[in-house]
């Protein structure tokens, strides 16, 4: 796939991903219609498993050259993390029930779903007699 995103100047560190890293960020940002076919793609594609893809992802996405190739799609990416960790932490879980890799976000969004469509924490959880 092609670079089309972002400021790609030398000097603001785009040119510093390798090929792998700009098809993560491209696979990111294409739109999927039903649930898998992310999962499919990255294995097709990029000869990953989801949750391999998801924390190489999540640390791709801290980086100035990820910022640099395409800043709407990792300030999106970021957000969502973001909010999916203040989820876990809301529900006092920690870590437990994420699964492979990932965040909240993240597993909602391979379910299908956008974050903030998803019921929160508190939706989740039994009412406490």
């Amino acid at each position: 796939m092609e670079h089309r995103r972002g400021d790609a100047s030398p000097g603001r560190g785009a040119d510093a991903l390798s090929a792998s890293e700009r098809a993560m960020l491209d696979l990111e940002a294409l739109p999927y219609k039903y649930a898998g076919a992310k999962q499919e793609a990255i294995r097709e594609r990029l000869h990953l498993s989801s949750a391999a893809y998801y924390q190489r992802l999540n640390r791709l996405i801290d980086s100035d050259a990820a910022l640099a190739y395409d800043p709407m799609l990792v300030r999106r990416l970021r957000g969502s993390r973001s909010r999916g960790a203040d989820a876990v932490r809301a529900s006092g879980r920690g870590g437990a029930g994420r699964g492979a890799g990932g965040t909240v976000a993240e597993h909602e969004q391979r379910d299908g779903r956008a974050p903030e469509q998803s019921p929160s924490a508190q939706e989740r959880e039994e009412p406490h007699a």
